[in-house]
């Protein structure tokens, strides 16, 4: 997917197109194969609206449009989504939350690191990303605990693995609840 221009009402002139908000901003991504589905699927549809338009078709290049191809109404598209929720039994959230789901399911179930994070969703600085995502998940944490965990339950631990083990004479306390498993 390109990310190359955003989408504004601006008081008097209407939607405007316009650059992104930064250089960073402007990039092109990856989008699971289950998301470029339903494009490919979306864009089926869109062909068909387009057809029913006729002349009132406007050919904006957008994904998304309005029954006749127009850019949808910021406004409108928070209704729209607001509307979902509800229906889907959830509170009503604002469009762009959704970017910060995709960034904490990112880290939290992708696995993914902050770098990746910062280039996924266009941001012009790791910090950025770290004030927002840099927190530890809990799913995160249980999953490095159980990779950690893994390198204690091999037939023959690495040396490095015995150094860390503290002998059976230093109680748990004292080594912060370190101890091989039985």
């Amino acid at each position: 997917m390109h990310v190359g221009q955003t989408l504004s009402r601006v008081k008097g002139m209407g939607l405007i197109f316009g650059p992104t908000k930064s250089d960073y901003s402007t990039r092109a991504i990856f989008i699971p194969p289950v998301v470029l589905d339903a494009v490919v699927a979306h864009y089926a549809s869109q062909e068909a609206e387009r057809l029913a338009a006729g002349d009132l078709w406007v050919d904006t290049g957008l994904v998304f449009t309005t029954r006749t191809g127009r850019p949808i109404e910021p406004s409108g598209l928070n209704r729209l989504f607001a509307t979902l929720c509800r229906r889907a039994g959830i509170a009503p959230e604002r469009v762009h939350n959704l970017r910060h789901t995709a960034g904490t399911i990112l880290r939290a179930y992708g696995g993914a690191d902050l770098f990746d994070v910062k280039e996924i969703l266009g941001h012009s600085t790791i910090a950025i990303t770290d004030q927002y995502y840099g927190h530890r998940v809990s799913a995160t944490q249980r999953a490095l605990a159980d990779r950690i965990s893994d390198l204690y339950e091999v037939a023959e631990p690495v040396a490095v693995n015995r150094a860390v083990i503290p002998p059976r004479s230093v109680s748990p306390a004292e080594t912060g609840g370190l101890r091989k498993r039985p």
